[in-house]
């Protein structure tokens, strides 16, 4: 029975969030200098100050309008900071960097080769001979690299060293260096060369992401051509963070070592990797396999730590603090102080951090009783997001984060006032036949017929374990209401995004998550007492590691299962089921607040534009009564797409990786796949191969 919600306060804050963020928009499409967009906040501004006193609709507009203005000088302003050097004249070639690292990854296996992706603040670089040297770097320097010269860039370099009866005689000799670690500084020789992306609609922008990071250029080194320099570089805080982490890390994999049985079955993920991945962000483990089977049943965000771990984690610091006598204005001091310092240590970027800034927000509020403030910690904590990085609105992540964030706030929470809440509150002393006076008559007769059930069952079990028994069966009931509406209001928000970025209808992944997050409310608690214990109360270790090894097969397992039953590609989505999607997200969001003749018809019309990516795919874009022939870039190898005059569709070729290694990069799901789907091919008439080089067929399988 769907009731009116009670009033709740207006969200100003979410308000100028979603103007900041209109304002980014609009600059990104229609470019003018900072001066303009200064002049604009200025004027908007002035003119709010002077229609504030007669508190009219007009003041709220330029407000609004103000902000708008301040999104798009952020961007502006942005695009005006000192870019990076020019590297084009380094493409491609042998370069000797001496550098210092900022970020380093464990070191992993893959294939016959030891692994470890760093990336280097560079010092000075020296360009060498288009021609690969082959010597050992000790008999390079000087060699024939001069000309060296500051560069102030950041690389991201993989440091790799194949199995000995792997090696060829260009190898080298001699022993690998050991796994490099924050503020070490480095000489590596190797080829350098710019990121680029593939130039097919629909392509993913890997440069773009690289730049978010602030990564330059890439590089592969031999382990043998790297050296080693005195000395450190770098911060001492994030020193600690990078030793703190690599301590957990190792603990985590001493805690939860690989199976021997693991390593004669097919590829997957150990519980350390998985575990790592969880609890701490590091997925540069994780094999391929692994994180496809999470993808396609919908629960990918178990591996990304942000607000559900954090969620998860911060609300049992509370409650066992709470539970120690601690006082709640205590217990939320430490539970922002463990979020921050867990942030700190996962380090995933704007999720955890988003995730971070509304937790503490939500706590401080509920600490000046302000329970009701979520969409003003949401539109906080996007405001300070966007003006820290506007070029994050244009983010996956971020849309993804915020989509989600929203429909449980406004959307999920609201019904859950009108529904549930009022039972859940009815369970408080049930035994209690004067306080049913004072509920509404609904509560009321629902606690009188519990009071019921209870009884006939006294018969079997006595009064007291009746009472509990129905309590807790009605609390636990209540309990799964709920988390089915988060999951189903979540899943549909993220219907869109989903289809659009990574061509996935996750619409049907409700059923995973409602087995997989009640599994992972048990997991990250057991896993991080675990590890705690093994530092402080190291007999108890093995009780939390196996606690937490239980659940995460259960999850490990449930997404293979689900992923083969649920994973549903869909092609991206044409503007028009975009622009009804983000209606009826509004609508549904406006219309909660609302009396039940208009919640229900919006909460289904939410529901239904959901399947809309999945219902209405756009056609094949083709010219009708032309052959069409498409040259589809995947780099070295070849791949040919055919449209004959009537629609039909033949691939010629797939692409696919040069030449023998282990490289995880699939042509076939992440070249020609998104290009087939941007222009709106579910499927293909038929497939040719010219010949087996893997160069030609190696995406062909996706």
């Amino acid at each position: 029975m769907l009731t009116p919600a009670p009033s709740r306060h207006d969200a100003p804050l979410l308000y100028a969030a979603l103007a900041f963020a209109a304002g980014i928009i609009a600059a990104s499409h229609l470019w003018r200098g900072p001066l303009f967009w200064s002049a604009a906040v200025a004027v908007f501004a002035a003119g709010a100050a002077y229609y504030a006193a007669r508190r009219t609709a007009v003041a709220i507009i330029l407000i609004l309008s103000a902000f708008a203005a301040a999104g798009g000088l952020a961007l502006t302003a942005r695009e005006f900071q000192p870019s990076a050097p020019k590297l084009t004249d380094l493409d491609n070639r042998e370069v000797a960097l001496t550098a210092h690292v900022i970020r380093e990854d464990p070191e992993r296996r893959r294939g016959q080769e030891t692994l470890q992706t760093v990336d280097l603040a560079t010092e000075t670089v020296a360009a060498g001979p288009p021609p690969a040297l082959r010597k050992p770097f000790q008999r390079l320097v000087p060699g024939p690299f001069a000309g060296e010269q500051a560069l102030g860039i950041v690389v991201r370099a993989t440091i790799y060293e194949r199995d000995a009866d792997e090696e060829d005689d260009s190898a080298g000799s001699g022993t690998a260096p050991a796994p490099l670690a924050y503020g070490e500084r480095v000489r590596v020789i190797g080829r350098l060369r710019l990121p680029r992306n593939f130039g097919n609609p629909g392509a993913f922008d890997y440069r773009g992401y690289l730049a978010d990071h602030g990564i330059s250029a890439l590089i592969s080194v031999r382990a043998d051509r790297l050296q080693t320099l005195p000395g450190f570089s770098g911060s001492r805080p994030r020193l600690w963070r990078s030793r703190v982490r690599n301590a957990l890390l190792a603990r985590i994999h001493a805690l939860w070592p690989a199976r021997a049985a693991d390593h004669d079955s097919p590829p997957a993920a150990h519980d350390a990797e998985l575990l790592s991945a969880m609890l701490l962000s590091e997925r540069s483990s994780l094999p391929r396999d692994a994180r496809t089977d999470f993808q396609r049943s919908g629960t990918y965000h178990l591996l990304v730590v942000a607000g559900l771990h954090l969620g998860i984690l911060a609300w049992f610091c509370y409650a066992l603090l709470r539970r120690l006598r601690f006082s709640d204005i205590l217990a939320s001091v430490l539970t922002i102080a463990f979020a921050c310092s867990y942030a700190w240590l996962a380090d995933d970027g704007i999720p955890i951090w988003r995730a971070t800034l509304m937790l503490s927000l939500y706590l401080v509020a509920r600490l000046l009783y302000r329970p009701h403030a979520a969409l003003n910690a949401i539109g906080t904590s996007a405001l300070v997001l966007l003006a820290l990085d506007p070029h994050s609105l244009f983010t996956a992540s971020f849309q993804l984060s915020f989509a989600a964030v929203l429909a449980i706030v406004a959307i999920a929470a609201p019904l859950l006032e009108r529904t549930s809440e009022p039972y859940l509150q009815g369970l408080a002393q049930l035994e209690s036949t004067s306080l049913d006076l004072q509920l509404p008559p609904r509560i009321a007769q629902f606690r009188i017929d519990l009071r019921m059930i209870a009884s006939r069952l006294a018969h079997f079990t006595g009064m007291r374990v009746a009472n509990f028994l129905v309590m807790r069966s009605t609390w636990a009931g209540l309990r799964a209401f709920e988390l089915i509406v988060l999951s189903l209001v979540m899943q549909l928000a993220l219907a869109l995004p989903m289809a659009w970025y990574f061509h996935r209808a996750t619409t049907f992944s409700v059923a995973a998550n409602l087995f997989a997050v009640p599994l992972a409310g048990i997991l990250l608690p057991s896993a991080l007492l675990a590890v705690v214990c093994s530092y402080l109360l190291p007999p108890l270790a093995p009780l939390g590691a196996y606690c937490a090894s239980v659940a995460l097969h259960a999850i490990s397992h449930s997404t293979v299962f689900f992923g083969r039953i649920i994973d549903v590609r869909v092609p991206t989505p044409r503007p028009a089921v975009i622009a009804a999607c983000l209606a009826a997200f509004v609508f549904a969001a406006l219309a909660m607040r609302m009396r039940r003749a208009v919640a229900l018809p919006a909460l289904a019309l939410f529901a239904a534009a959901a399947l809309l990516p999945l219902l209405a795919s756009p056609p094949l874009a083709h010219r009708a009564g032309v052959l069409e022939v498409t040259a589809i870039d995947v780099g070295q190898g070849d791949s040919l797409l055919i449209v004959t005059p009537d629609g039909h569709t033949l691939l010629i070729d797939s692409g696919g990786q040069l030449g023998p290694g282990n490289s995880e990069f699939d042509f076939g799901e992440d070249v020609i796949s998104p290009y087939l789907w941007s222009r709106g091919i579910r499927s293909l008439g038929a497939v040719a191969l010219t010949h087996a080089h893997q160069d030609h067929i190696g995406g062909m399988r996706s």
